[in-house]
């Protein structure tokens, strides 16, 4: 059986941010953030921790982003996703089923 998503779920728009390294003016290397594209996902709440170290708090919040497949646009684990003003970090791409219709990327945020 096939796994289809509604069309109507996709309805939170999310930029995903590519990291490059430029020289700057004294050339020296830059790590910059240049918009890649933007679309629109389904996005759950995966999992959330929170850990004490040294006297303080380090919380994680993992989401799952689910949007359409762009063949022209390969996504890298060194992309930003920007979901409400917030930048998650990509740890894991799977492409649903191998089809390649559909991105299923899990990200985090350290808060």
């Amino acid at each position: 059986m096939a796994y289809m998503l509604d069309a109507g779920e996709f309805k939170h728009p999310i930029t995903i941010l590519r990291v490059t390294i430029e020289k700057d003016s004294n050339h020296v290397p830059v790590k910059t953030t240049k918009e890649f594209f933007k679309c629109r996902a389904k996005i759950n709440n995966y999992k959330a921790t929170e850990s004490l170290v040294n006297n303080g708090t380090i919380a994680t919040e993992i989401k799952k982003f689910y949007f359409r497949y762009c063949h022209s646009k390969q996504l890298s684990y060194s992309d930003i996703i920007l979901y409400n003003g917030e930048k998650y970090d990509i740890i894991g791409i799977n492409h649903i089923e191998e089809r390649f219709k559909y991105y299923e990327i899990q990200a985090q945020r350290k808060v």
